[in-house]
């Protein structure tokens, strides 16, 4: 550090953020769950150093707790944690979880699971802890507690969920406390909302996908068949690391630095959104402005891929209602 007797906390890539996690906070949940008797922590991912050190602790112990991360919808960590690749992050409101790169501090080793949470997600239920129990939270303490909520009712009766809530009210009153700001952002008007990505997937259709391997020759053929733009790519696994647009292969082949001989991850993408099937459809813009398609993944692997046709047609059919 420049300024003599400081250093620099460098807390997104410092292993002393996860340390002092696995040696404090690990221990301090453990003692109050009389020796780690509980059956699932959710907590946020921001720097990555909590559930990290939470995750460490427990894992050495032997627990069979399961550890949740939860991840704003724009953010990058679990698309990293799902598919273990970079997307394009985009913008999303909820501060204190989150980032747009790769953190050191975040050990996914020691996650079991995640989940992404929206901005409404995150605002409403915030204002319901203030309003029905009392705790003065942030808007990524209420998406951590939607997803703990969420969590507890998938693991059914007799269970025990711990929530971590790591910040206060008091920085956001003239935010998602404010009903003129939440109207101003339509988070107060859910009725009025576009609805649910999974109210525009057709399951029946089929998913294409390609591997990393595969001629550029291949895609061309594949993409004329079915009559389709993108073709997400996979390395053997179900989850996609990247994907291939019609304009890749354009660009590529006019620039002269791909044949049709060539494999497909010469000139593969970065995935610029990653979404989950309850998401809610006007998550589509922020992605949209990135990317030619949106990826859908449930349980790790693709369920669906959404272009701006599809939107289109959507919302022409939503009018129509």
């Amino acid at each position: 550090a420049e300024t003599p007797g400081s250093f620099y906390l460098n807390q997104y890539h410092s292993q002393w953020n996860i340390e002092a996690h696995e040696k404090l906070t690990g221990q301090e949940i453990w003692d109050q769950t009389d020796g780690g008797k509980v059956d699932a922590i959710v907590a946020g991912t921001g720097t990555g150093g909590t559930i990290s050190g939470i995750g460490r602790f427990f894992k050495k112990k032997d627990a069979t707790t399961q550890i949740i991360g939860v991840d704003p919808l724009g953010s990058v960590h679990y698309h990293l944690f799902k598919t273990g690749t970079m997307p394009t992050p985009y913008v999303y409101k909820v501060e204190g979880i989150g980032e747009d790169i790769k953190c050191e501090a975040f050990d996914t080793s020691v996650v079991d699971d995640m989940y992404q949470v929206s901005d409404y997600e995150c605002f409403t239920t915030a204002r319901r802890l203030v309003r029905e129990e009392g705790l003065f939270c942030g808007g990524s303490s209420g998406g951590i507690a939607y997803i703990a909520c969420k969590v507890a009712k998938m693991m059914g009766p007799g269970k025990s969920v711990i929530a971590m809530l790591p910040d206060s009210g008091t920085r956001y009153v003239t935010k998602y406390l404010s009903d003129e700001w939440m109207k101003m952002h339509g988070f107060l008007e859910p009725e009025r909302g576009l609805g649910f990505i999974e109210d525009m997937l057709d399951r029946d259709r089929e998913i294409i996908t390609i591997s990393q391997d595969a001629p550029i020759a291949d895609v061309i053929e594949l993409m004329r068949k079915k009559g389709i733009s993108q073709i997400p790519i996979t390395n053997g696994s179900t989850k996609p690391v990247g994907i291939v647009h019609e304009v890749d292969i354009l660009r590529g082949l006019q620039r002269g630095e791909v044949t049709g001989s060539s494999p497909v991850k010469a000139i593969e993408s970065k995935i610029g959104g990653l979404l989950y099937p309850k998401a809610r459809v006007e998550e589509l813009y922020g992605v949209f402005a990135e990317d030619q398609a949106a990826i859908i993944i449930d349980e790790g692997k693709v369920v669906g891929i959404l272009s701006q046709i599809d939107l289109i047609e959507y919302l022409a059919r939503q009018q129509k209602k």
